[in-house]
């Protein structure tokens, strides 16, 4: 009789770890769908702001991270041996989501980050809602949408206004303001994110972020050009705005380098403009030697070193051009720091006829 009675509650056991083990594994196929399933290349529809989207962001990286990696980002923190620990700070600063925060902040993170898998067309924040969590997006996509009430149908419908993707932050700017969820986060597709809780984040990255939220308006309010903001839209403005330095004769942007998909506004410092034009070295009769502008009906449309009809073939001329504009302007007559430098009002007439002396030829 006690030996029946063994059997059976060792077949029972049997039968319940095989249970577990399989609600184990339909788990880690849940969460690790989008690799088996590849969704297809997306292309131009009628929703404009998904058009921009698509055009200016590079294509999704799907399975960003391995199941062993995920698995050990749902380890609690402290069940992780210090070489986890350490794997995990090189996985986090990989990360493009963390790229803009100090390697010392990333590392006081990962003890309160949490991985998480969100479906699709579920809804991450709630427009009205307290502000509980910070989302770190590392795939996927996820629309923003406004509540407005509509004078017509006199109801109160969502209206998309941004699309959000891989390295992303969600959720901090109501922290920052110190108010309720402004936008209503949908998820378009299977999406990756770690969260941090409010309170982590203000201990952790608040000084940091606020110290940077106030550069930015204090910015953006020094430029007559925003004058007519109101306060909602400067929070706005401040969301989607990054503050740069750069030094000086570095390139902002050309015709083969730089994002092209910002709009630059001067806080400090001059700018200049070059356009480079191909010239031709003339002797005149008495000996002396000038320099004059190709005239475009002696070459046609030949101004470039690789002419071409279609715009990727000329894209590619300005590549060519481009690579070998250091070359040209090393053997040139001109100094450029000469030329970038400063001619304000306080150079003295002796420095500006010294440089017209230079460029005589």
């Amino acid at each position: 009789m006690a030996k029946r009675m063994r059997d059976t509650d060792e077949k029972f056991q049997r039968k319940k770890n095989m249970r577990l083990r399989f609600k184990k594994l339909v788990r880690a196929v849940m969460l690790n769908q989008q690799w088996l399933d590849e969704p297809e290349e997306q292309g131009i529809v009628m929703n404009a702001k998904k058009n921009v989207a698509f055009l200016i962001r590079q294509k999704r990286k799907t399975g960003l991270l391995t199941v062993a990696e995920k698995a050990l980002l749902r380890t609690p923190h402290a069940f992780r041996t210090i070489e986890e620990r350490k794997k995990l700070c090189l996985i986090i600063s990989g990360l493009s989501c963390f790229s803009n925060i100090p390697p010392k902040l990333r590392a006081r993170l990962i003890p309160v980050l949490r991985f998480a898998t969100i479906g699709g067309d579920r809804v991450l924040i709630r427009q009205g809602d307290q502000p509980i969590y910070v989302y770190f997006m590392i795939s996927g996509e996820v629309e923003m949408k406004k509540s407005i009430y509509d004078k017509n149908t006199r109801k109160i419908t969502l209206v998309s206004e941004a699309i959000m993707g891989a390295g992303d932050m969600i959720g901090e700017v109501e922290l920052l303001e110190d108010c309720t969820r402004i936008n209503t986060y949908v998820a378009l597709s299977p999406c990756e994110v770690l969260s941090i809780t409010d309170d982590d984040f203000r201990n952790i990255l608040g000084p940091y972020l606020i110290k940077q939220w106030h550069e930015k308006k204090i910015a953006l309010r020094s430029l007559n050009y925003f004058d007519f903001l109101t306060d909602e839209q400067i929070v706005r403005a401040c969301n989607y705005c990054q503050l740069a330095q750069y030094d000086p004769l570095q390139s902002i942007y050309s015709e083969d380098r730089g994002a092209v998909s910002c709009v630059h506004f001067i806080l400090s410092g001059e700018c200049v403009i070059l356009q480079c034009l191909k010239m031709l070295q003339v002797v005149k009769a008495d000996g002396t030697r000038t320099f004059e502008l190709i005239s475009v009906k002696e070459t046609g449309q030949n101004l470039f070193e690789n002419p071409s009809k279609s715009m990727r073939a000329l894209s590619t001329s300005f590549i060519d051009y481009g690579s070998t504009k250091d070359k040209m302007l090393s053997d040139s007559v001109f100094n450029i720091n000469d030329l970038l430098a400063s001619s304000s009002e306080f150079e003295d007439e002796e420095a500006l006829q010294q440089k017209k002396a230079n460029f005589t030829f």
